[in-house]
């Protein structure tokens, strides 16, 4: 059928003007598909590294737990961000309605559950940071507590089979004004009476991030608090310990230097004794005044640091400061992919308030608002990039990793040569 005998006269088939309005789309949409392909490769790796590294090099606990599930979780996150960009490719013969719904509710499941470890993670920071005399989280706490909001998240992913299907969109093949062919697009459906269920169902995924949020403003906040109190109170006691020196008690020592003491009858021995006493008091003070300057230098903890009998460093409160060192890194880190978290989903919201108020049918292949709409995926992506700027000990194994894989494609094509 001729569909442009009743529209321009070019004579162009339906299919011919459907595939070239779908070439103008695919080019709108172009930059996020690169974006998006680049990004899931660094995310697939990453996570998988992340994954094995949190597995196999490191001491497993309630929170090494927390980080191997979500990157498991955001490994299948960059799986199905793949998805999206095959959808992108082909966005406008979009027809497959069960695939359609299908993607979507498995979207959703992964990325909620994504969110509501990193949830878990504050949570479980909190306690061991603020509360360390309380019950703290074990590793099957942790196990069970990703395998909970799992099971949220999958019952609430479930609507998606509902709210979803792939809906006609007028389409233009080239710059006139007059749509002449019809496109096929996967998103929310357009039936009028799924309205309100679908705008409900955004104000509770809003209620659910919002939620979160609070919850990082809440721990994260009071273990910046407690960690500011604790600099605070070694600071202090840095600071009496520096000009608080115990000097031995000698009274019964009488030293008594010339024009100072009018008793001037001591014997040459016991001048003798007194000016060895003097100079070995003061030897004492020199020393501790050198130990003081060290100290104040290195600025240990005066909790963390005791000496045994040797005079050597306690090793269990060595150990024990050293244990302190990485519960306090590792909450930085986390503190860091929970904000990486809020700034890949603020686009999202706000572009999906922008559709439900303002963006109509034909607007919905604008480059910008499919590039946003895929911003949460980009949380799942750049989790191992955090990873490795702040735990030195990942970023060695990542390094030594492709080291391996350099060296061994070297050896392969020397041996082929």
């Amino acid at each position: 059928m001729s569909v442009s005998n009743s529209t321009n006269g070019s004579g162009k088939s339906y299919e011919d003007l459907l595939s070239e309005a779908g070439h103008r789309v695919l080019m709108q949409l172009l930059p996020a598909i690169v974006w998006n392909s680049v990004l899931g490769i660094i995310g697939l790796v990453g996570n998988a590294l992340t994954f094995i590294f949190y597995s196999r090099k490191s001491k497993q606990s309630s929170t090494v737990v927390l980080i191997k599930l979500l990157a498991a979780f955001d490994f299948g996150g960059c799986l199905l961000q793949f998805c999206t960009v095959a959808d992108l490719s082909v966005i406008v013969y979009y027809t497959n309605n069960v695939l359609c719904k299908f993607n979507y509710f498995v979207d959703h499941w992964i990325v909620v559950t994504s969110v509501l470890i990193l949830w878990l993670i504050s949570i479980d920071r909190y306690r061991k940071l603020c509360s360390p005399s309380k019950t703290q989280f074990t590793i099957k706490h942790a196990t069970w507590g990703v395998a909970i909001v799992c099971g949220i998240s999958l019952v609430n992913s479930v609507r998606d089979f509902v709210t979803y299907s792939v809906v006609n969109v007028n389409l233009t093949p080239s710059d006139i004004d007059i749509p002449v062919v019809v496109g096929h697009y996967c998103t929310n459906s357009d039936a009028k009476n799924l309205q309100v269920l679908i705008a409900a169902f955004h104000i509770v995924d809003a209620a659910v991030l919002f939620s979160v949020l609070v919850t990082f403003v809440f721990t994260y906040g009071k273990i910046w608090h407690t960690l500011r109190k604790h600099k605070q109170k070694t600071s202090m006691s840095l600071h009496k310990s520096k000009f608080n020196f115990e000097i031995p008690d000698n009274r019964n020592t009488q030293i008594s230097p010339l024009g100072v003491n009018n008793q001037l009858s001591y014997t040459t021995s016991n001048s003798t004794n007194a000016f060895s006493q003097a100079s070995s008091i003061c030897t004492m003070a020199n020393s501790s005044i050198g130990e003081a300057t060290v100290s104040a230098h290195m600025k240990p903890s005066p909790s963390s640091v005791s000496f045994a009998s040797d005079g050597s460093i306690d090793p269990v409160k060595k150990k024990h400061a050293k244990t302190k060192n990485s519960e306090r890194n590792i909450t930085v880190m986390m503190f860091a992919v929970s904000v990486g978290f809020v700034i890949c989903f603020a686009p999202y919201f706000a572009v999906i308030l922008i559709r439900q108020l303002t963006v109509t049918s034909s607007d919905e292949f604008n480059g910008t608002i499919q590039f946003f709409l895929r911003s949460p995926f980009w949380n799942c992506d750049i989790n191992p990039i955090i990873y490795c700027f702040f735990n030195p000990q990942f970023r060695r194994y990542v390094k030594h990793v492709f080291t391996k894989l350099s060296i061994f494609k070297d050896s392969e094509i020397s041996s082929t040569s």
